[in-house]
Formats: C-alpha cells, structure tokens, sequence
C-alpha cells in the first residue's frame, strides 16, 4: 500500500511539475534548417558557403553578415523583423516575413560561420 502511495505521490508532482512549466518551450536552435532555409531564401541576394549573390552587386554574403554587427542573434532577429524594402528604399533588404522559430535556425546557422 505505501509503494502505491509514493507512486500517486511522484505522479502528481509530476503532473505538477509539467503543468507549471512554461507553455511552448522552444527547441533549441537548429543550425542544419537554417542552412536550408538561407539557401532556399537568402541564397539569390547574399550566396551561401562564401559566395555573393546573382542578383545584388550590394549584398554582403552570409559569412560577412555572421562576422558583423548583425550576426548575433539577437540583431539579426530584430534586423530581420524591421526590413522592408519599399518605394523610398527599393534596394533595400525585403522582409522575409520570417517566424521566430525560423530567425532562431537562421541564427543559428551564422553562428557556424562566424566559426575560424
């Protein structure tokens, strides 16, 4: 009867336990998808594993974006929440319309590249 005891005991601190934790707790960050993901989306302007892009002369490649004041994870969260090229800035980077969860792969695979 006690060993039935402890056992409803460690079920219920259990059940608590994850009842009390944070609703959605974030995977960590998954460099492999934000590889995918710049080759699908940053690729055409900014080239992936070292080389600049076909379409824009201006873009720095992603080793440079990683190496710079944009490439932690934070700064590129916020700079790519905040780009929108339009009428006054057609060059300008557009807004990829990213999720959190894709800016967080994204970071995390700059972080492989600022790597020497």
């Amino acid at each position: 009867m006690q060993a039935v005891s402890i056992c409803a005991a460690m079920t219920l601190a259990m059940t608590l336990a994850i009842a009390a934790a944070p609703p959605g707790r974030a995977q960590p960050a998954d460099a492999k998808a934000g590889e995918t993901l710049a080759q699908e989306r940053c690729a055409p302007c900014h080239g992936v594993a070292g080389g600049g892009g076909a379409e824009s002369k201006r873009a720095q490649t992603l080793e440079e974006i990683a190496k710079g004041p944009k490439g932690g994870s934070n700064a590129l969260r916020d700079f790519l929440h905040s780009t929108q090229a339009n009428v006054s800035h057609p060059g300008a980077m557009p807004n990829l319309g990213l999720s959190e969860r894709q800016t967080a792969d994204l970071s995390a695979y700059l972080a492989t590249l600022r790597k020497d």
